[in-house]
């Protein structure tokens, strides 16, 4: 059962040099809890990543998702931070991958693509110029189906963001 969590919590852990105890000191839970995540045996649950990912300053994707630790790396601080741009280039590439094809499953995993995105150009703007016109070249050379999904989902982006303004 070593499935993304299994990896992402080891590679965590290794990255910041926590004991069991301590992670489970952390989550609240017993060091064999932790010792099973670790060897496979168990996975934790997504609330469970939730709260060591706030513990620690990351996302919960970064715990959840395949390769969600990839990217991070540990500070001369001592933080855990993530390569915004080497993540955003993941995405493109599998972006690009999406749009040669028009499966419904493909289509649900581009519009989550491309939600990452919009979150990430919100909090840093100034350093995605060519990755937006990458992504309006990609967005063009989607079908029509593909075109339509995206703008409802940005139009709700929008009027949620015009929303949360007032």
């Amino acid at each position: 059962m070593n499935g993304p969590k299994t990896e992402n919590i080891n590679k965590l852990m290794r990255l910041i040099g926590y004991t069991q105890i301590e992670m489970a000191g952390v989550v609240k839970v017993d060091r064999a809890a932790v010792s099973h995540w670790m060897n496979g045996k168990a996975e934790p649950r997504d609330t469970t990543c939730e709260i060591i990912a706030d513990y620690f300053g990351l996302e919960p994707r970064n715990l959840i998702e395949p390769d969600g630790m990839k990217h991070v790396h540990m500070g001369s601080d001592g933080k855990l931070y993530e390569d915004k741009e080497a993540v955003l280039a993941d995405k493109i590439a599998r972006l690009r991958e999406l749009t040669d094809t028009s499966d419904d499953a493909d289509t649900e995993e581009l519009l989550r693509n491309v939600q990452h995105v919009i979150e990430t150009v919100e909090r840093e703007t100034d350093a995605l110029t060519k990755q937006e016109t990458e992504l309006l070249l990609m967005f063009n050379s989607l079908n029509a189906e593909g075109r339509k999904l995206i703008m409802q989902t940005l139009n709700a982006y929008v009027k949620s963001a015009v929303f949360a303004q007032r």
